[in-house]
């Protein structure tokens, strides 16, 4: 049998390194077949069944390495009978490195599925002798064979089935002795299950590392981890000796860094020396550096403080933006310290929001300077991290140490602190501008926007010469002072008119098309998640899985009435009534669980015309009005199916659906907690992990989006204690409804907490949403008020955040089209066009294909609420404000149908 490979989003590096290997094997080529999906390549033997579970095998591999990883492992493998898979790119690899996953997936290069036990014994030996000198992280979740292997195994999943807990994540399963299944979690530590017997320990191949010490050089007595990568740990520690507390930073003597084959320990030996260069107030103070176990250790003074990282993140989250003379301040502190270490011969070269410390005291303070350089010096290959490095280090040619480098760096710095928006996570990071700062932080001081600019320039005669002239244009131009807020609707033009969007929106749907999966013989497709609650899993759910590609491809082929996007919405819509459920309680929620398919498939009937799906819909609707009661909020419990009895009911005019959504609406009367004060509230009852015993004001688990679906119920039937309860939630609302002083309003997500991002989960934009919709029936006439409200925050204060519906820019967007729908105002259309224009900036493009990335810019994903699809359905309200909104009223309404 031949190899193939099947959906290959691209040739990749490592992909062809593959097609290399069976290229060299000819016809003695093993009979594997290979499909690539949006992060891994994977590899199939036709003559090796995978079992369910077992022992698993991971290769573990750094940049630098992966491919000579990949070349010394594919020969093993090709001669044994078993399956595998990798990461498919060097960028894939990076995210997962970098913990884009979880610190548990850090160093899963390679997976390899042994048939049984023998051959996994027999391939570890193999793998960890073919992979001797090379490098890569420890694999927090696994045993290494010996200290320093890169060969790693754990037992688990091999793929099997999948279990869905009560909050919809998707988690791998075992199954026990007992015949039971039990979550396949995948901890930061080994922790085999108590029945699963090591057979590498049987065989004798293991070597056990030394434990690890807590007291190091008889006197540095660890008391506590403060960071962890898959290069280094960052330690609290006691001297014993000085009677001082000090930070321990602890590096492996065999890892390289990144895409390079820099030893890290030698960076930490260069870090010592260049501080005890140093010595000085800007830089920490050296206390001690030595090797042992296979480490080298550098010992510093302990700078207490929080990273501005954290700093700045605190300060968007809670709705406090920086103001200009901040950003100034920061701004001069920092390049004032720069230009210390530029008068002593260096540059630091790795400015980054986590090597810098804002103090108790407000002060700045710089760490990390393992990266620091020699002026005039030439780098051959250069580290730095993504965002924060100029376009001449980025160039991959030999780089000239200059002083520019730090000023780029300070530059996308402040950037982030004047914007929210982290460079790191830029479509294009060599570009931040593509975000113009006018557009990101219209408040901004536009003297301080063009001395940022200066410093983000590409061009290097544009770019300021050196840190003193940074400095002079700072601190003798006077006081830096914010704009005040410009009236809603003042924004500037969008990205294009209604056929820009159509045509984005129509490229979104060719992508749709192209990652989609055939299942059930191909008669049926299916979309496979790339977000972390997908987990690269076949979710059917709405949030993140196949129910919200297929709604967002159903509006697509609505629109277009492309005959390629109506066949794939009947294939899709046959994946999805087949696709088996996941293991464990049926879930009745609108955005996770069976509420999201029955959406799903009764909008593919109503689109296709085939009474067949809106039958298949009714059918499961009959079975959710069974299920018992228990979250009441909108995401995943009792207001999100009320919310599809009351769809069912108006597409098929069956009392039964009706009945069903009184039934709910009267659960969730009897759930509320009513003050004596009129204000109503719900509980998340207990099984429901972090979420249970909090009572939430957002839309997605709280209040808001339970009264908006009992106000659904109360339009629906007149009945007026519906109406009571929505009156209730809002006046709980308003009461903690936090104006800022200007046009604006935010909200906590649970009271007496800071007020949150404006976002559609949390905050004004899920708020503003129901308070608009209670405002506009008449049954809230203050909601109408505090919408305009939360609609400007949303329009203003939330500019930084991603593309998408449940968190980002999508469902900023939709809020402000209701407000239009409601108003006729057309600066809601304007302030939309303007959240566009940001929303522009983060596509990309891949293999041809449009895309949105989730909240990394890593992950691309076809999901509704976090992934792309959601995107598509936004843009095509953009083009046509009138198609109201998606899963805010039924999908094919007549409003929706006439369209």
């Amino acid at each position: 049998m031949s190899a193939y490979v099947a959906h290959v989003p691209s040739m990749t590096r490592y992909c062809a390194l593959l097609e290399q290997f069976l290229g060299d094997r000819g016809p003695a080529a093993p009979p594997w077949s290979c499909e690539s999906t949006d992060f891994w390549c994977l590899v199939e033997h036709a003559a090796a069944a995978r079992p369910e579970q077992g022992w698993k095998l991971h290769v573990s591999a750094n940049l630098h390495a992966a491919d000579e990883v990949l070349r010394r492992v594919l020969p093993v493998l090709g001669d044994a009978a078993v399956c595998f898979k990798f990461a498919r790119s060097p960028e894939q690899l990076a995210a997962l490195n970098g913990g884009a996953g979880s610190r548990s997936q850090i160093g899963k290069f390679v997976t390899v599925y042994p048939v049984d036990d023998a051959q996994a014994v027999a391939l570890a030996v193999a793998l960890d002798r073919a992979t001797v000198g090379l490098s890569g992280p420890v694999i927090a979740s696994d045993r290494p064979l010996r200290p320093g292997s890169l060969l790693h195994y754990r037992y688990g999943s091999f793929g099997g089935a999948v279990l869905q807990t009560s909050i919809g994540a998707l988690v791998p399963t075992l199954r026990a002795p007992d015949g039971a299944l039990v979550p396949d979690r995948r901890e930061a530590a080994f922790t085999p299950p108590a029945w699963a017997s090591d057979p590498f320990v049987a065989a004798g191949v293991t070597v056990d590392a030394p434990p690890a010490a807590r007291l190091l050089a008889g006197r540095y007595y660890l008391t506590g981890t403060f960071y962890t990568s898959p290069t280094s740990t960052v330690s609290l520690a006691l001297d014993l000796k000085a009677r001082r507390r000090c930070i321990v930073k602890a590096v492996r003597d065999d890892l390289t860094l990144g895409d390079t084959d820099i030893p890290a320990s030698a960076l930490l030996w260069h870090e010592a020396e260049v501080l005890r260069a140093l010595v000085g107030p800007h830089v920490p103070v050296v206390h001690d550096c030595f090797a042992v176990g296979g480490h080298v250790h550098l010992v510093l003074d302990d700078i207490e403080g929080e990273t501005f990282e954290r700093t700045i993140a605190m300060r968007r989250e809670t709705q406090r933006p920086v103001a200009s003379g901040e950003v100034a301040a920061w701004g001069a502190t920092l390049a004032r310290a720069l230009a210390w270490l530029h008068a002593r011969g260096f540059a630091y070269l790795d400015l980054k929001p986590t090597n810098v410390i804002v103090t108790s005291d407000g002060r700045l303070r710089l760490i990390d300077f393992d990266a620091a350089t020699p002026l005039g010096a030439t780098l051959e290959r250069s580290r730095g991290t993504r965002g924060y490095v100029s376009p001449q280090r980025a160039s991959g040619k030999a780089f000239l140490v200059t002083v520019q480098e730090d000023i780029h760096a300070l530059g996308a710095l402040l950037y982030l602190a004047a914007t929210g928006a982290e460079p790191s996570q830029a479509t294009d990071p060599l570009d931040l501008l593509a975000r113009p700062l006018a557009r990101m932080a219209p408040g901004l001081d536009p003297r301080l926007a063009g001395i940022l600019e200066r410093c983000l320039a590409a061009d290097l005669t544009r770019r300021f010469a050196n840190m003193d002239d940074l400095l002079a244009a700072l601190e003798d131009g006077g006081v830096f002072a914010d704009l005040p807020p410009a009236s809603l609707g003042a924004a500037g033009s969008g990205p294009g008119g209604p056929e820009h969007f159509l045509a984005r929106a129509r490229q979104l749907g060719e992508t749709l098309l192209a990652v989609a999966r055939p299942v059930a013989g191909g008669e049926g497709l299916l979309w496979s998640s790339s977000h972390s609650t997908g987990a690269g899993l076949a979710s059917r759910d709405l949030n993140s899985g196949s129910a919200g590609a297929l709604l967002a491809l159903c509006e697509l082929a609505a629109e277009f009435g492309d005959p390629r996007l109506i066949a794939a919405v009947r294939r899709g819509a046959i994946g999805l009534d087949r696709a088996p459920r996941p293991a464990g309680a049926a879930l009745p929620g609108l955005y996770v669980g069976e509420g999201g398919v029955i959406a799903a498939l009764l909008r593919a009937g109503q689109v296709l015309g085939e009474p067949a799906f809106i039958a298949a819909a009714a059918t499961r609707g009959a079975a959710l009005a069974e299920l018992p009661f228990g979250s009441p909020d909108l995401f995943n419990g009792t207001a999100g199916r009320l919310r599809v009895h009351l769809w069912l009911g108006d597409e098929t005019g069956d009392p039964v659906h009706r009945a069903a959504a009184i039934r709910c609406g009267d659960a969730l009367l009897s759930a509320a907690t009513i003050e004596e004060s009129g204000e109503w509230r719900w509980t998340i009852p207990p099984g429901y992990d972090g979420m249970s015993g909090d009572a939430y004001l957002g839309y997605a688990h709280g209040a808001a989006g339970i009264a908006d679906a009992l106000l659904d119920l109360f339009l629906a039937t007149g009945e007026h204690r519906f109406a009571a309860a929505v009156r209730g939630a809002a006046r709980w609302l308003v009461r903690l409804a936090q104006q800022d002083g200007g046009a604006g309003a935010a909200w906590p997500a649970r009271e007496g907490e800071p007020p949150a991002a404006s976002y559609w989960c949390h905050g004004a934009t899920g708020i503003g949403l129901f308070l608009l919709r209670a405002g506009s029936a008449g049954v809230v006439p203050e909601g109408l008020s505090w919408a305009a409200r939360a609609a400007f925050s949303a329009a203003r204060n939330t500019r930084w955040a991603s593309a998408t519906q449940c968190h980002g820019l999508a469902g900023n967007i939709e809020l402000l089209l209701e407000c239009h729908e409601v108003t006729h105002d057309p600066a809601y259309l304007r302030e939309a066009a303007e959240l566009a224009s940001i929303m522009e900036a983060l596509r990309c493009e891949r293999d041809g294909q449009l895309l949105w990335p989730s909240e990394s810019s890593t992950i691309h994903s076809p999901d509704y609420m976090v992934g792309y699809a959601g995107v598509a359905t936004c843009l095509l309200r953009l083009a046509r404000p009138e198609r109201g909104g998606l899963l805010h009223r039924a999908p094919g309404s007549r409003a929706r149908r006439d369209v």
